[in-house]
């Protein structure tokens, strides 16, 4: 049984080499949705490798899902756990442009201009905002690369 005033943990997607799933503290609320509270593991401001799906203080649903494992007796293991999969709302700061960042990496730079429509704001931010700690990512330097030119 859920309550709302202690916190659980719930999963979230993280692309570094490869798709990485990451506990992260939420808030069970009322509806059935999660707000995340804390994810000790992020730093955008000096790690671009590793590009997150979600954010504290994003509302997502999760779905119940088993990960597989190896455990360290070498045999594989499953576990149950929360997997966030659908955002709700978000109060992070610049959330759209971290979603498109997500939505870039996650396709391998395979996305073109014409199908991010609604991130218009964001893919100029991203073209030109140099502070951007994230543009430093290979797929995403690649990405600017072979797109702002279309879009400055």
């Amino acid at each position: 049984m859920h309550t709302t005033t202690s916190n659980e943990k719930i999963f979230i997607t993280m692309l570094e080499a490869t798709k990485v799933i990451l506990p992260v503290e939420s808030k069970y609320l009322s509806d059935g949705s999660y707000e995340i509270i804390e994810n000790k593991y992020m730093d955008l401001d000096s790690d671009a490798t590793s590009i997150y799906e979600f954010f504290p203080g994003d509302v997502v649903k999760c779905i119940k899902t088993e990960k597989e494992f190896l455990h360290i007796d070498l045999k594989k293991r499953s576990i149950p756990l929360l997997l966030a999969n659908k955002l709700i709302s978000s109060n992070f700061p610049n959330r759209k442009l971290y979603e498109l960042i997500f939505i870039i990496v996650k396709r391998q730079g395979e996305v073109r201009i014409e199908e991010l429509e609604e991130y218009k704001e964001s893919i100029h931010k991203l073209c030109t905002d140099k502070s951007i700690f994230q543009r430093n990512h290979p797929v995403i330097k690649a990405w600017i690369e072979e797109n702002c030119h279309k879009v400055l």
